[in-house]
């Protein structure tokens, strides 16, 4: 997906910190991933390799 070929390899959007755009892409991306009802979209996300990476680096540091 487009998304994925954006989103960097443990890395943030803008550098060596996370910064607002992180955090609401983590959030939409969240959503979307937790979401209970199987979806199109949620597939596409919980299937992307990169998407996925991306939320668990990101939603390391921002829960510290």
């Amino acid at each position: 997906s487009s998304l994925a070929s954006f989103v960097p390899a443990r890395s943030f959007l803008f550098g060596s910190s996370p910064t607002s755009f992180d955090a609401v892409l983590y959030a939409f991306l969240a959503t979307i991933a937790n979401e209970e009802a199987e979806t199109p979209l949620r597939s596409a996300v919980t299937r992307c390799k990169a998407l996925n990476d991306f939320l668990k680096y990101v939603g390391a540091a921002l829960s510290t």
